[in-house]
């Protein structure tokens, strides 16, 4: 009976030992477990925070590339390595003319998983918004402008015949070409997005002894005032200079003819201001089509005529940018030119120089837009015409005298109808806003974010209404259209509804 019981209570002591073993070993493995799941989980913070620091390392390089030269920073393309471990992608887009959103993404992969971290900031060029005489907008889009519609608009009653717009800060300058010498042609109106109204503040006959209008309408603010500068069908005074310090007081300063011009078309036709200078241009004509006038003494000193030169081309649109003009022009083997303006009182001709951009075909460049390193160009249709009248251009490409293809980072069919042209472009961001003297098409919205697939965010950013639109401006989340007759103001903005709803 002793042994029987001494072998059972063996028997029950290591069963016994097996058990502690088992559980042990289960213990075990759930602390090592434990272990490397903290292990992995230090690892991936620790990436994170380095990911995080050499995001930040980036965007401070970015930041300081920014103070020196401002529209050199672009967009990387594809990823870079920046070690063994880390990709770095940096991708600026310009929000304007002196403002850029830059992001920079670090990634990396971990266990199989793509993780990545990423920093963005607004940085802005303040000299280049006192160069512009405005105020910088550094804000993205609010909107995706998939569904635009008439917010307001306004008949001037009889004034028809608008001819451009500016807007800031709510105010609108329209000019107009009104058909007898008794209607006004320059009028300022405020718009209050509240009501929403559109209060006219004043309005002025500038010709009144003959039916002579304004063409265009540039603004500068500096030296504690503002200005208005109107291309005038005076053959007389093609430059007209307005203070417009008070919007419902406007005093016309000066007029400024336009030296050694003459033949068919005198009449001043586009105007652009640009740190204390205005630029004129005119149609081909008899003289000199482009002059450029120092305006910086105003008000007690007019303007100074200080260059010109003689291009042989109509002259329809212009942007400037440090020490480069750009015109929209009607010459078929240089739609874009590009003048060096340094020197203005020894300005050479770009088929001398070489600098500017020979799209296909021959229609006319008619409106040009300028931001960063982009340079955007507006064409017409005609029935004979190509098809792509939208174009993507590089900088530093049209700078260095581009032809066909060189510089050309994307372009589009944006659907134009015979014989209408592209009236207007502003850029925000990844959005062109393209104002069309097309009686089908007034405005048409693209994502440029990838130049070679240039679409609209949706089909409703092609938005029909019943004028031709000859120019357009954004300020805030709102286009301002002027139309040639009927709703010469027309305020656009982007319903909350989607498109097709």
């Amino acid at each position: 009976m002793y042994t029987t019981h001494h072998n059972r209570t063996l028997g029950f002591s290591t069963l016994e030992l097996l058990i502690a073993f088992a559980v042990m070993t289960l213990g075990i493995t759930a602390v090592v477990m434990v272990a490397f799941g903290n292990q992995s989980i230090a690892i991936d913070t620790e990436l994170a925070q380095r990911g995080l620091y050499i995001a930040e390392t980036k965007l401070e390089e970015a930041a300081v590339a920014t103070l020196n030269d401002f529209d050199s920073v672009s967009s990387d393309g594809t990823p870079v390595a920046y070690n063994s471990i880390f990709d770095t992608q940096t991708r600026v887009s310009d929000i304007s003319e002196c403002a850029k959103n830059i992001t920079v993404e670090a990634s990396w992969n971990r266990n199989l998983r793509s993780l990545n971290t990423s920093l963005s900031s607004v940085f802005v060029n303040p000299e280049e918004a006192a160069a512009l005489g405005t105020e910088c907008v550094d804000e993205e889009p609010e909107d995706d402008w998939d569904n635009p519609f008439t917010f307001e608009s306004e008949n001037i009653g009889g004034q028809s015949n608008a001819t451009a717009l500016y807007s800031e800060n709510n105010i609108i300058y329209l000019t107009t070409n009104p058909p007898t010498a008794d209607k006004k042609d320059f009028f300022i109106y405020e718009f209050d997005e509240s009501g929403p109204t559109l209060t006219e503040l004043s309005s002025s006959n500038t010709d009144s002894t003959d039916s002579l209008g304004l063409l265009d309408v540039a603004i500068g603010t500096f030296g504690g005032h503002s200005y208005a500068f109107a291309a005038s069908e005076n053959p007389l005074g093609q430059l007209r200079t307005f203070e417009i310090t008070d919007p419902s007081l406007p005093i016309e300063l000066f007029v400024s003819a336009l030296p050694g011009v003459a033949g068919s078309f005198p009449e001043g036709r586009v105007v652009y201001y640009y740190d204390g200078r205005v630029y004129v241009g005119t149609r081909e004509t008899a003289g000199h089509e482009f002059h450029i006038f120092d305006v910086s003494g105003l008000p007690s000193i007019p303007p100074i005529h200080i260059g010109s030169i003689e291009l042989t081309h109509t002259v329809r649109d212009i942007a400037v940018r440090g020490d480069f003009a750009y015109l929209a022009t009607s010459d078929n083997s240089r739609e874009l030119m590009v003048i060096d303006i340094s020197n203005p009182g020894s300005l050479e001709h770009p088929d001398d120089s070489g600098l500017g951009f020979n799209a296909s075909g021959g229609d006319d460049g008619t409106a040009v837009f300028v931001t960063g390193q982009r340079v955007y160009l507006g064409r017409a249709k005609t029935s004979s015409g190509t098809s792509d009248n939208f174009y993507i251009l590089e900088g530093d490409a049209v700078r260095d005298g581009a032809e066909i293809t060189d510089g050309e980072l994307g372009k589009k069919d944006i659907g134009l109808s015979n014989n209408t042209h592209t009236a207007g472009i502003v850029v925000r961001s990844d959005l062109a806003f393209l104002s069309l003297d097309d009686p089908t098409t007034g405005l048409a919205i693209y994502n440029i974010q990838d130049p070679l697939a240039i679409e609209p965010p949706a089909s409703c950013s092609v938005y029909n209404f019943s004028e031709n639109s000859v120019g357009l401006a954004m300020d805030g989340r709102y286009v301002f259209s002027a139309n040639r007759s009927n709703a010469e103001i027309r305020i656009i903005s982007d319903q909350t509804v989607a498109c097709g709803s």
